[in-house]
């Protein structure tokens, strides 16, 4: 019944089941379904990491700051090594990202404040 309504949608005449065609079928269907099934698993596995990333993140920012006398320059030296991986990578071609301008730098300064 599946192959005669995707036979209507493709505006050909609807064609007879017969063995051969029912086990292609039945093949592709299969592959589709195994093909859907992995990438919920993928997307449900990096879920899964970046929830396991970030609480680890978190114990490890705690413990850095309670023994790191300066959670200021602890947070400028993150900051600073992250934006040194992002353009390390814009130069290799591994990301895109957006270029660095003055005026959107300062609007988000906190320093502006003062």
């Amino acid at each position: 019944m599946s192959n005669d309504v995707e036979n209507l949608k493709d505006g050909g005449p609807p064609k007879s089941s017969d063995s051969a065609t029912g086990s292609s079928n039945s093949g592709e269907t299969q592959v589709s379904l195994y093909s859907g099934l992995l990438q919920q698993a993928s997307v449900y596995g990096i879920a899964a990491g970046y929830c396991l990333l970030a609480s680890l993140l978190s114990i490890i920012n705690k413990w850095a700051v309670l023994k790191f006398p300066y959670p200021g320059a602890l947070t400028a030296l993150q900051y600073f090594t992250s934006a040194a991986r992002v353009l390390l990578c814009g130069r290799l071609k591994v990301i895109k990202h957006d270029p660095l301008e003055l005026l959107k730098y300062m609007a988000s300064c906190p320093l502006q404040q003062f």
